[in-house]
């Protein structure tokens, strides 16, 4: 089935009274009214200025569908505001709702194979999905594909296309929301425009600017966007998608993080923050810049940008990034990749103050597009939950998220969490002077198919300067934890402070997911490049790794017994050696190996300690150990296999 939209039998809300029969050129009457009707589709009745209406031939279906299939996928209506429609799609679910069962509404561009996943419904009724991203002109086709508790494809709806032609909005009311910072309620009233509002791009309903003494809140299905800056010392609530362009600024001011609460899954007043909930969405897009390099120039970089180059002496957090000209020679260790020259500029900004610091809390079932942005001065020190960039249990509905060129930085706490949340990829991010974890999510919680790629974390500092706490002896950059399909490629992490078994990357003892993880650095910090203390047997493999002038270990491996392959890692000059292997093999003998390491210019090449759970014999093999004091150091000869090769 296949319905095509055009010009005609055009509504505005004026138009819109369904009690009386039916409206001007539909084929049939559905009885409703005009309230009901909006209700039904989850939608604000009266006073939203919602703007045209093309309704369409539709019914409930009557029909019932085959265990576990839904089925009968229809379009009911379609809202059309500026150069975008919502698609308001009715479906029929199965009969048979035994089980773990949920919903997904997936959607694809007519003529292309692949499909992307725009909604989670995991209510087994009759219901509609509002999609707020149909641009006219264009075509996209549509199933409802219902899926296992374990990730199977058990049924999908018929296949359904929808074009949507160029339709005249007529010019009519406008809106003005005001929310309360306190509640997660609303009340709406309709206006008329004056000449003091903004007028609206293609596709916005209100832009927002200046100062906004009680916050505001995006209704869900409207598109707002920040103009110039906008500054406020309440919460900004997103139902439905706020919009950031070149030259936007959202400031919180006046926060007072004494007051913060933390934790929970809902908006609080006392702890101001961009809280993007229920469907919301955020539709951020800076001018491109990429993120860091290591060749010391992009075509994308602008005079006056504020460049820093990574630094290639000393150890920890306490290490100067210096101001780096482009084109200049970048410091480079022989043997090893040249340092990491960052650009920390962004002409899309989310900020609190140095002394009043916000976050941005994200539990959408709504991916989010949040490219080329600064977080600057967010994440208050030790509030649960209250972190620079945070999805928050959002599960499958994070899927397709992408996080790219974004830099949090001068933050007090976890700069990039993916909580309970699956599919979002990290890509040429930059995490500068933050406290805590900077990659990093809760244990023993898992989030699944998450992608650290070409990320970089710099001068990270430790919470627990005094006292005992992990962070102060497990400081890391990237904390790598519980979850499938994750991968961590092509990252540095370069200034880790803390004490003793600190890093830049992680595997942690509460134990971690199966990690893909391939070509990446770590340089400087306080203690090790690569930090284990895991056991397991599920076969990790570290590819391609480069450890150079930690303070302590290239690699740090533990804890008593496991399954890890390290392939061809380059080590130079780390303070106390090359690799330190705590662990025995878990599963049989020689599955945990380090296979081709070069190591160079340290006090000892490869240390295997004394596994205090001592099972099967680990393999080094084909190393090539130069410029150190002591090649190998065994302190229990039958629990290491050597050979020339591998």
């Amino acid at each position: 089935m296949r319905k095509n939209v055009g010009v005609g039998d055009v509504w505005d809300e004026r138009d819109m009274n369904m009690s009386a029969g039916t409206p001007p050129g539909s084929d049939r009457g559905i009885g409703l009214g005009r309230r009901d009707f909006l209700r039904r589709f989850g939608m604000l009745a009266a006073g939203t200025g919602l703007g045209a209406w093309r309704l369409l031939d539709w019914a409930w279906p009557s029909e019932g569908c085959a265990p576990k299939d839904p089925c009968n996928l229809q379009l009911a209506a379609l809202h059309l505001s500026g150069s975008e429609a919502s698609a308001v799609l009715a479906w029929t679910p199965p009969a048979d709702l035994g089980g773990f069962w949920k919903y997904w509404v997936m959607r694809r561009p007519s003529g292309q194979t692949q499909f992307e996943r725009i909604a989670t419904i995991r209510r087994a009724t009759r219901t509609s999905y509002v999609d707020r991203m149909i641009s006219l002109g264009s075509s996209y086709e549509y199933q409802v594909w219902n899926v296992s508790r374990s990730g199977s494809i058990l049924g999908a709806s018929n296949l359904l296309g929808v074009s949507v032609g160029p339709v005249p909005v007529p010019d009519g009311e406008t809106t003005t929301t005001t929310s309360s910072s306190t509640t997660s309620s609303s009340t709406t009233t309709t206006t008329t425009p004056s000449n003091s509002s903004q007028p609206s791009a293609a596709g916005v309903d209100r832009q927002v600017t200046g100062f906004q003494p009680d916050g505001f809140e995006v209704p869900s299905g409207q598109t707002w966007e920040v103009v110039g800056t906008v500054e406020t010392p309440r919460n900004v609530v997103v139902r439905g998608t706020l919009r950031m362009r070149p030259g936007s600024r959202l400031r919180f001011v006046d926060v007072d993080e004494s007051s913060f609460v933390g934790g929970g899954m809902d908006p609080l007043a006392t702890d101001v923050g961009l809280w993007v909930v229920d469907g919301g969405r955020l539709d951020i897009q800076g001018t491109p810049r990429a993120g860091w390099n290591r060749t010391g120039t992009d075509s994308s970089w602008q005079p006056g940008d504020e460049i820093l180059v990574a630094p290639i002496s000393g150890f920890g957090s306490d290490l100067a990034f210096p101001a780096f000209a482009p084109g200049s020679p970048v410091p480079q260790v022989p043997g090893c990749p040249p340092a990491e020259v960052m650009n920390l500029t962004r002409d899309v900004v989310i900020e609190g103050t140095p002394t009043g610091r916000s976050h941005v809390f994200i539990r959408s079932s709504s991916p989010q597009v949040i490219r080329h942005c600064l977080i600057r001065n967010m994440g208050p020190t030790g509030k649960l939950g209250r972190y620079p960039l945070h999805f928050h249990h959002c599960e499958e509905g994070s899927r397709g998220s992408v996080v790219e060129g974004v830099v949090v930085r001068d933050c007090g706490n976890h700069a990039f969490v993916p909580h309970m949340s699956h599919g979002v990829v990290f890509r040429d991010c930059i995490a500068y002077n933050v406290l805590r974890h900077a990659y990093w999510w809760d244990p023993p919680d898992a989030s699944n198919d998450i992608r650290f790629e070409h990320c970089l974390a710099a001068k990270v500092v430790s919470w627990w300067s005094s006292g005992e706490g992990e962070e102060k002896f497990r400081l890391t950059a990237f904390w790598l934890g519980i979850g499938t399909g994750n991968a961590c490629v092509d990252c540095a992490a370069v200034g880790v402070g803390g004490q003793a078994d600190t890093s830049g990357f992680h595997w942690p003892e509460i134990g971690s997911g199966r990690w893909l993880f391939e070509d990446c650095v770590a340089h400087n910090n306080a203690y090790d490049g690569i930090f284990v203390w895991d056991n397991n047997g599920t076969g990790h493999v570290i590819s391609r790794f480069v450890g150079y002038r930690n303070g302590d270990w290239g690699i740090d491996h533990g804890a008593y017994v496991n399954d890890y392959v390290y392939r061809d890692c380059i080590l130079v000059q780390n303070g106390s050696g090359g690799i330190q292997c705590h662990a025995d093999s878990f599963t049989a003998p020689e599955m945990l190996r380090f296979e081709r390491p070069v190591i160079k210019g340290s006090a000892v090449g490869f240390h295997k300690a004394a596994s205090t759970l001592p099972r099967y014999p680990v393999l080094l093999c084909g190393a090539e150990i130069t410029d150190c004091g002591t090649s190998v150091k065994v302190d229990d000869p039958a629990a290491l296999v050597q050979r020339s090769g591998c």
